[in-house]
Order: C-alpha cells, then structure tokens, then sequence
C-alpha cells in the first residue's frame, strides 16, 4: 500500500514539474518558482517525520506482517522470477519486493547509466531519500533486479608480447640452476633482469602510438610460460597416469623381451 501511494504520488507530481518546464521557456523561467514547490514539499515531509518521530533513514528495513499480508494480497497475479528475489540472508532482512519497487530501482539504475561523469552519486543519493534506506542497500538491491552485460573481452587476449624462444631461454635458465635438492637458486625476476642486462631476452612491447618501449612485468612473463607450458612448474610434473580400456579380451598382449638367466635344480628328482 504504502509504495502504491508513493508511487502514484511521485508519478503525478513529475508530470506536473515536467508540464512547468515544459512552458519555462514561453514568457520566464519557472526554475525559482520549481525551487520554492520543492521547498515548500521538503518542509511537509520534515514535519511529517517530526510528528510521527521517525529518522531520516531506516535503520532496519524488516517489513512488518501486516504489510507483507497487503503485498501479497495486492500482487497475487504478479510473482517475480526467482533470480530476482532476495534470499534475506543478510543483516536477516525480509527480501519483499514488488513491481512498482522494481520499476523505482530500475528507474534508478537507468538515470544513474544515463548521469555524467561524477553525477551517478547525486542519483543514488535521491533514490535513496526516495526509498527510505542506505547507498550500500540501494546498490545491491538494483544488482538483483538488474542485469549488467559481460565484460568485453580484451583485443590481444590469450596473445603475449614474449617470443616463444625467449620463454624457452628462461625456462631453461631457471631448471638449469635448480640444485639436487629442488631448491631454485634463481627467482624469475632475477632471471629476466639477468637476461635482460646481458641482451639475451627483450621481453617488452613498443607503443605503436609513442614508440615508447615497455618491458613486460614479472606477472605477464609468468603467465606466458604457462601458457607455453614452458613454466618450471609444469615442466617438473610428474607423467600422467593413464588407463586403457580393451575392447575385447585377448585384444592386447604384452611380451617380455627382456634376457634372463635359468637356474636348474642340483636334484630335480627329490623335489
């Protein structure tokens, strides 16, 4: 009942502002007189919230039973899809939320798309004296009634400015000075400063734009030999073991080819 009202409310008064500024323009501005109404409205709300001593934001946001009873007796024919309903998990809030509060985060969301560069907090802040409740509820309500479109996925992915053979080098320079017992004597970053000093690896990118040269980080070079299969951790690996399936009995046989040598017993007739 209570988001009917507001909404049907904050409905018919933005179709008035629209309506004034819409004519602003005729004869003088209305942006003074739109100023004071928003005033004025201000002031009723302050003085509604004093005489029935409520806070400027909720500290909880459970919904008592009565008012659950009236959504869903309101909403009977309207039940949201699954993906779209809290799982009142946290802070042990009761996640009820119908269409017109779906619409309002919604709303919210797009404005907030829509704002310019460092507006997207003005918007939030509005919904959020709107709706009663903080920024970090506003935020996670609108993730579960919105969807975001996946990250595009870079250009160069899956590629690296490391040659294969300079992974090969320092592959073969970091197992090289691998000591009996395991232990590494050189880290990856001392092996590509190393290589780097002695003009072996080049181990960077030019800027097509600055022609600016950049050497690869220490991060980048080890996923590139790891995605050469080249890093010695992959390389140490033990070999798989693998199980064959026959197809039918007696499909595969297995000789020993192997020389032995035959020791006969001293009195095979005792035995």
């Amino acid at each position: 009942m209570g988001f009917d009202v507001k909404a049907m409310l904050m409905r018919r008064f933005r179709e008035e502002l629209e309506k004034l500024s819409s004519h602003s323009g005729d004869i003088t501005s209305h942006t003074d007189y739109l100023a004071s109404l928003l005033n004025d409205i201000e002031f009723e709300i302050n003085v509604l919230r004093s005489s029935f001593a409520l806070p400027h934001h909720a500290v909880s946001e459970t919904v008592p039973d009565w008012v659950k009873d009236d959504n869903d007796a309101e909403d009977a024919d309207f039940q949201l899809p699954e993906h779209l309903r809290g799982t009142g998990e946290d802070n042990g809030e009761e996640a009820v939320m119908n269409a017109i509060l779906t619409k309002r985060l919604l709303a919210i969301a797009q404005a907030a798309e829509k704002a310019r560069h460092g507006g997207k907090d003005a918007v939030y802040q509005t919904g959020c004296q709107a709706l009663g409740i903080s920024k970090a509820t506003l935020l996670r309500k609108i993730k579960q009634v919105s969807a975001k479109p996946p990250r595009k996925q870079r250009v160069d992915y899956g590629t690296s400015a490391l040659t294969r053979d300079e992974a090969l080098l320092i592959s073969g320079v970091i197992t090289k000075s691998k000591r009996n017992n395991s232990k590494r004597l050189y880290s990856l970053e001392k092996t590509v400063n190393d290589l780097r000093a002695n003009n072996l690896i080049n181990a960077g990118h030019v800027d097509n734009e600055t022609g600016e040269w950049f050497p690869l980080s220490v991060d980048a070079i080890n996923r590139a030999l790891y995605q050469y299969r080249l890093h010695p951790n992959q390389l140490r690996a033990p070999a798989p073991c693998i199980q064959l399936k026959t197809d039918h009995p007696n499909h595969v046989w297995q000789l020993d080819a192997s020389l032995c040598v035959l020791y006969y017993l001293k009195n095979p007739e005792k035995v």
